[in-house]
């Protein structure tokens, strides 16, 4: 919603501003820029580019990953092939693709990045170096996790060159200016100059948690695990401790000494880099509220390849050397046991179609669903703007109002526990201020962060306008 209500508001020239009027700080400005851009060109629709650009992201995206695949395990088609059904099988890809996010573009760029990045470790071509400067310079005005391409690529260099100490310096020194010259540039004059702010808010982020988090999520692609703990972050160090064990008990050095080998290969060392430093910058700096939600692994689907590869680098090195059979034998029994297991991710995905199909509110997609496009409330705001196109709105929906208004809507005061019904009074005695408006409020509403119209009462007028069976409409001003 964020990204759509920006590139609306720059397609209107209203400039990059979001659906609250608030300025773009929290995020860098690629994808809004790219979808006003193909909006103004083609003479449509922000949603509808956005819906159009995911379904041909989702296709590339599919391909880049087969490409990869097929280079990379082209003596080993079984390997291939079980990778390949999985990430067509995956919900949460398909999830990520079917929402407006920056991540489909993104893991577009990620997987440019390994099949350029594999060509340069091998052959330090002009081509790979000048398509790798290009990926590292766009991902950071995509992502701030973008910044990982540039230290990724800076690092291969010195790798690379690390006979040649001075030619190593002077390209990593050329790749840093001019990977980093749009963003700085970006970062400079828009938050800093602009609004004091450099990387936007600073947010409560807990490493810890964040991490226990994303294994929890890993593991869920594989196994439907119930946890028995409160938080279900246990199960999957639980996990992680038997594997380890399991395989340490199995494995002798020179099965070790192979697997770790395995890594030096120009593909595999690339991507493990990367992986290493995106995970890192993703644990230590994405909100940690952002990470409790089991359905919100988009971080981490864009991350998918680098796992697979792991996990099949482990059954081949540390796994099947155990396993005393023929490679046909084996083979048929990988296929069958992977066959079994899709009916996993088969279920997982015929949940989210059919809530998709009754329009229920589901994961990233809470307001573009058929029980708000068909809400009386909702039509009646729309009726309301088209009386009064200046009118200032309120709402405690105010993404879903904007969504179908395309109208600037305020957000009604947030709910402040540590704040008593006097403190509420005191601190909000004014509001709304010199701005008069309405306010649409829906009874049914998905995040319950807003004061509620009996306090509201308590603070303002409020003259009941409308009223319907799912919400109301009230003219709002100061006592």
């Amino acid at each position: 919603m964020y990204y759509l209500s920006v590139a609306d508001n720059l397609l209107s020239g209203r400039g990059m501003i979001d659906s609250f009027g608030g300025s773009l700080t929290n995020f860098p400005p690629l994808l809004p820029i790219l979808l006003s851009t193909i909006s103004r060109l083609f003479h449509i629709d922000v949603l509808f580019t956005a819906w159009v650009l995911n379904v041909v992201l989702m296709g590339i995206n599919f391909i880049l990953i087969n490409i990869w695949l097929y280079r990379f395990f082209q003596h080993q088609k079984i390997y291939f092939f079980i990778a390949s059904l999985f990430v067509l099988l995956s919900t949460s890809n398909l999830i990520m693709h079917t929402s407006v996010l920056s991540e489909p573009l993104y893991l577009t760029f990620i997987l440019l990045f390994f099949i350029y990045s594999w060509k340069y470790v091998e052959k330090q071509a002009k081509t790979s170096f000048v398509i790798l400067l290009l990926i590292a310079t766009l991902s950071p005005l995509l992502r701030f996790s973008g910044f990982a391409q540039i230290l990724t690529a800076a690092l291969l260099i010195v790798i690379v060159y690390r006979k040649r100490f001075l030619l190593a310096v002077f390209l990593v020194g050329i790749f840093s200016v001019f990977s980093l010259s749009l963003i700085v540039i970006w970062l400079s004059l828009d938050n800093f100059l602009r609004y004091p702010i450099f990387l936007g808010d600073k947010n409560q982020v807990d490493f810890t948690q964040n991490f226990l988090q994303s294994l929890r999520k890993i593991l869920y692609w594989f196994l439907p695990y119930r946890p028995f703990s409160s938080d279900g972050l246990l199960e999957p160090l639980i996990f992680l401790a038997c594997m380890i064990i399991l395989l340490l008990i199995l494995n002798k050095k020179n099965h070790w000494a192979n697997w770790l080998k395995s890594f030096t290969h120009p593909a595999v060392f690339s991507m493990m880099l990367f992986t290493i430093i995106y995970f890192i910058s993703s644990t230590g700096n994405i909100i940690t509220a952002h990470h409790r939600d089991l359905s919100s692994d988009r971080y981490y689907v864009v991350i998918m390849l680098p796992i697979l590869v792991l996990l099949i680098g482990i059954f081949q090195f540390l796994i099947r050397p155990h396993i005393y059979l023929e490679n046909k034998y084996l083979q048929i029994i990988v296929l069958a046991v992977f066959t079994v297991w899709s009916i996993y991710p088969l279920v997982k995905m015929e949940k989210f179609i059919d809530i998709s199909r009754q329009g229920k509110p589901h994961y990233y997609n809470v307001y573009n669903i058929h029980a708000y496009q068909s809400s009386a409330t909702l039509m009646q705001a729309k009726r309301l703007l088209q009386e009064k196109p200046d009118a200032v709105i309120y709402s405690n929906v105010p993404q879903l109002v904007w969504l179908h208004t395309r109208v600037l809507t305020n957000e009604l005061p947030k709910i402040n526990k540590n704040w008593s019904e006097a403190d509420i009074i005191f601190n909000l005695s004014s509001w709304p201020g010199e701005r008069p408006g309405y306010i649409v409020f829906f009874e049914k509403y998905p995040y319950k962060k807003y004061f509620s119209l009996d306090v509201l009462e308590k603070i303002a007028n409020l003259e009941l306008i409308y009223a319907m069976d799912d919400g109301a409409i009230f003219y709002v001003s100061p006592k």
